[in-house]
């Protein structure tokens, strides 16, 4: 009986004599690591598994620094059916040797898990194991892909392009990653590149392409090219009729040109045709069409579940440990409220926290620290706190999302229940920038022309592009004779004062928060602002507001309508045709030439 023997038997394909003759060995006594590493292989080669496994292990204890003998090991745990053991066993010969030839197998095996955590919602783990993936084996196939899918739907959006980039070098013919590389572009904003890879996917690698037709029609839609968008999408639909993507795509473009009885249709297909987060994201649109349309008793249901939309997901810190208060007769109640999404929707909605403490609640909100002060003085009945800490149990009975209470009050078009002025600036304030306007003699006009880019979202970023203009695009306005215009731009588009194209006093390096703007806004006449917080700061203080809005306007501005039953005092200069801001401001330009004209002769001026 020799080692060497039972290795000339495995030579030559007799795999039952060697191991025969290994065990017999390791019956006397005389197998050493090598002999017990043989056996141990043979036995998982003639399905034997657990066997392998058990006498793989002994030969490690024997030799811990036999590599040859982890690699079999972790081959004997995958046969068995155990991945988890295997992935840690390679773990440990990759971190011994680096590069050895295990590690694509490692890759792969991590890749494997984190893919199975993703369909489970799992993302951040996934995300944990692809990174891991990544560093030791790059080039494995779908790695990077899967690896920028993660980051997307954790919003590491940058992360995301980069290695979806790397992903598309290494392999420049594959489907699946040429899919999410046009997706992620267009994330990023880059709709003719998301267009061009959509394009290369049909025409050279699979016309037939449900992904590369859906990606072909979001890059159109997103350029306000919906007859090419439409096709697309229907294209989709022929090759992959139970998509639901197709559906809510027809549907927003339906909703846009106001034909929502076809948008319902479609959203709803849509709906059944989704399931885990991707039925959060049809519901969210849904949700959002519904109250665009004015359908606010089905729109302010399916709003509930906005915190499922994956690229808006919302957690609300401060009130997670607190029951949700179902509405009822709030009287005796003890209801913290938690701000949400942006600051221009904490103004908007604010009415409603304060008609809470008028029905007998105790009314906590947690605010960004921007809105705490103006919150307070606009009502001191309210516990207004910054946002951060989680909420004590045992001070409160319910908690709520802001947003969510025009769900609970049955908010509708014809019954918006809290109207302005509901935002009260500091009287000391107010008397400060009093006297600062007394010189200016003409109509008080505020002039907001661009919102926050948050470079950080791209998502968001893209939406601040098509609501934002450029100061010079008001360049008419500055025809207009009896108007002092006042500047309440700030973040990097006020720098383009430096180059304005009229006269505009700028006093904003005084102001240190929305109380302060507030005090300013109450001095003027009227706000000519584009889609932004100020145009409900505004809107709040009861001051008159004309308002730019971008072709796909806010649900909240519902389809079209010139006026809003949010604010009495706030009139509405739609685009006509998508990125096209020459009409509106025209309109805007005639309707603040009125204004001007009222206030030279003395006469009171409305927004309308």
């Amino acid at each position: 009986m020799s080692f060497e023997h039972a290795c000339l038997l495995y030579g030559e394909g007799r795999l039952e004599p060697a191991r025969t003759l290994l065990g017999q060995m390791d019956d006397a006594g005389s197998a050493d690591a090598a002999a017990l590493t043989l056996l141990g292989t043979l036995h998982r080669m003639v399905g034997a598994h657990q066997q392998a496994v058990q006498t793989l292990e002994r030969a490690v204890r024997l030799r811990p620094d036999m590599n040859h003998a982890l690699v079999e090991l972790a081959q004997a745990h995958l046969a068995n059916g155990n991945e988890i053991p295997a992935i840690e066993v390679l773990r440990e010969v990759n971190r011994r040797v680096p590069g050895h030839s295990s590690n694509a197998q490692l890759a792969g095996l991590l890749h494997v898990a984190a893919s199975a955590l993703m369909n489970d919602g799992h993302i951040e783990g996934a995300r944990t194991l692809l990174e891991e993936a990544a560093g030791i084996n790059a080039a494995v196939s779908g790695i990077l892909c899967d690896l920028a899918v993660t980051y997307e739907r954790l919003g590491q959006f940058a992360e995301a392009h980069t290695t979806i980039k790397v992903a598309a070098e290494l392999y420049p013919d594959d489907h699946i990653t040429l899919i999410n590389l046009s997706s992620i572009e267009s994330t990023m904003g880059n709709q003719d590149r998301a267009e061009a890879v959509a394009r290369h996917i049909l025409e050279t690698i699979d016309p037939h392409s449900p992904g590369g037709w859906i990606n072909l029609g979001v890059a159109l839609r997103l350029q306000g090219r919906f007859d090419e968008s439409r096709h697309a999408f229907a294209e989709a639909l022929r090759h992959q009729p139970n998509s639901a993507v197709p559906y809510t795509n027809l549907a927003a473009i339906a909703g846009l040109h106001g034909d929502f009885d076809r948008s319902t249709t479609l959203h709803q297909q849509a709906c059944t045709l989704s399931a885990g987060s991707q039925a959060g994201m049809m519901t969210f649109l849904h949700a959002c069409d519904a109250l665009r349309s004015g359908d606010w008793e089905q729109g302010w249901e399916l709003y509930e579940a906005r915190s499922r939309y994956p690229r808006n997901t919302i957690v609300w810190h401060g009130i997670e440990p607190l029951p949700r208060w179902p509405g009822g007769d709030p009287r005796g109640l003890r209801i913290l409220l938690e701000c949400e999404q942006g600051q221009g929707d904490s103004l908007h909605f604010f009415r409603y926290a304060r008609q809470l403490a008028d029905q007998g609640a105790t009314v906590g909100l947690l605010a960004p620290p921007s809105l705490i002060r103006l919150f307070r003085i606009s009502d001191p009945r309210l516990q207004v706190e910054e946002q951060g800490l989680r909420a004590d149990p045992a001070c409160w009975d319910y908690g709520l999302p802001l947003l969510s209470l025009p769900h609970r009050f049955g908010v509708r078009p014809d019954a918006i229940q809290a109207f302005p002025p509901y935002l009260v600036p500091a009287a000391d304030d107010t008397d400060v920038w009093a006297s600062r306007l007394a010189g200016l003699r003409g109509l008080k006009v505020g002039l907001v022309w661009a919102g926050d880019h948050r470079a950080h979202d791209p998502v968001a970023s893209n939406t601040d592009r098509r609501r934002s203009i450029a100061l010079a695009a008001l360049a008419p306005l500055g025809g207009l004779s009896g108007v002092d215009y006042v500047n309440l731009q700030l973040g990097p588009p006020r720098q383009q004062l430096a180059e304005a194209p009229f006269p505009i006093q700028d006093w904003m390096d005084e102001v240190r928060d929305f109380a302060d703007t507030a005090a300013l806004i109450r001095q003027l006449d009227v706000v000519v602002t584009v889609d932004t917080s100020v145009a409900h700061l505004a809107g709040g203080l009861d001051v008159p507001v004309l308002m730019l809005s971008r072709f796909d306007n806010c649900w909240r501005w519902l389809h079209r309508r010139e006026d809003t039953p949010w604010y009495p005092r706030m009139r509405l200069f739609h685009q006509e045709e998508w990125g096209q801001w020459e009409t509106p401001i025209h309109a805007l330009y005639t309707a603040l030439g009125e204004l001007a004209d009222a206030h030279a002769r003395g006469g009171k001026h409305a927004s309308r």
